[in-house]
């Protein structure tokens, strides 16, 4: 018998026809009066490339950390928040401006990864989250392992008053 050596927890990006269909078609929802549909699992960050000056309108999973509206990711356009960037957010049916800071704290965005799988089980925060899992929930060092190697990261976002 061999063991098996596959990581406990890879990087589960959606699949091309999600992005390329249903993010704009969700992008649309929460802009129209229907957003109370999607509103508690979704919201649209806005936010501008550092270095292209291109604006990017991503749909992403909404979390609530600690209180504090976070997107969880490893996709590139998220370097775009090191150190703080003005974003925006729609949600709620209205946009609003604020400030994300991308973490990178590996500690903290273990903690934060382990806390939301325990939070929504090990099934479906495979979704959530966008992770593939062994069959279960990792242990904390098989998520650590995953946050160094899958380069997850946190994005906290602070909106402004009003």
């Amino acid at each position: 018998m061999t063991e098996d050596l596959s990581p406990a927890v890879t990087r589960q990006p959606p699949p091309k026809i999600v992005l390329q269909v249903f993010n704009p078609l969700f992008g649309a929802l929460l802009r129209s009066p229907a957003h109370g549909l999607v509103d508690k699992s979704f919201l649209i960050l806005h936010l501008t490339g550092r270095k292209s000056g291109k604006p990017y309108d991503i749909v992403v999973t909404r979390h609530e950390l600690d209180g504090v509206l976070t997107v969880m990711t490893s996709s590139p356009w998220r370097l775009n928040t090191r150190d703080g960037a003005p974003v925006r957010v729609t949600s709620g049916g209205r946009t609003r401006s604020g400030q994300g800071v991308l973490v990178e704290d590996v500690d903290q965005v273990t903690d934060a990864y382990v806390a939301e799988i325990a939070r929504y089980g090990w099934k479906a925060a495979q979704r959530s989250l966008g992770l593939k899992l062994a069959g279960r929930a990792p242990t904390r060092d098989e998520m650590r392992a995953a946050v160094v190697r899958e380069q997850f990261s946190l994005i906290r976002v602070t909106l402004d008053p009003g």
